[in-house]
């Protein structure tokens, strides 16, 4: 079943790796997946998310700023039986979902000429800001009737994650206005020096 989604909500954290972790362990099970590439055999690769978001936070700190890529494009799956595998031309495999699992994809800005910021938005200058988590309310299935995503597993989950977010981080600010991006006491303290951002924080524009 292809899933069309919409009605996202969303969660976007800047946040220390070691709070990452404590955000993550809010859900006592739950798993990563690429579900962007055809497989060789119908076999469940797990991703190591966390793994890969400590290396993101690094080089950004030391000013690389290098496309997470696929890396954060991932599925956040809490109940694996939802996952399924289709088979496609050249022998090959596509994983899809009978229920939507949690979504993740890169936070992204842009920096206007009137030093305004726009989210989400791909262009040349863009600035990679963490990570965003996505899950669906309503969903539509091949079938193309609505479906809520009320009392499943990922929603179950998605609201511990929420709770977890609130009671953590707070947002981002430019000009003193909040964006969608949260951060922490802990990771606003290395924020604030790196390369990409200092300027912009030493000016005022993000606090």
């Amino acid at each position: 079943m292809q899933l069309k989604l919409s009605l996202f909500e969303e969660i976007s954290l800047l946040i220390d790796p070691t709070e990452m972790q404590e955000f993550l362990n809010v859900v006592a099970e739950g798993f990563f997946v690429d579900a962007s590439s055809p497989f060789l055999e119908p076999h469940l690769v797990k991703k190591d998310f966390l793994k890969d978001y400590t290396n993101y936070v690094e080089n950004l700190k030391k000013g690389d700023y290098t496309d997470p890529g696929s890396s954060f494009h991932l599925r956040y799956v809490i109940d694996e039986k939802i996952v399924k595998f289709k088979p496609v031309a050249q022998g090959k495999w596509i994983l899809f979902f009978e229920h939507p699992p949690i979504h993740l994809k890169h936070t992204t800005a842009i920096v206007c000429s009137d030093q305004s910021w726009k989210m989400h938005v791909f262009g040349k200058s863009r600035i990679f800001l963490g990570i965003t988590f996505q899950y669906p309310r309503i969903y539509e299935g091949e079938d193309r009737i609505a479906k809520k995503t009320v009392g499943r597993k990922e929603f179950l989950a998605f609201r511990l994650l929420s709770r977890w977010v609130k009671e953590h981080t707070f947002p981002l600010k430019v000009h003193h206005q909040p964006l969608e991006v949260r951060v922490s006491e802990k990771s606003l303290k290395w924020l604030k020096m790196t390369p990409q951002l200092k300027k912009y924080f030493d000016s005022g524009v993000l606090e």
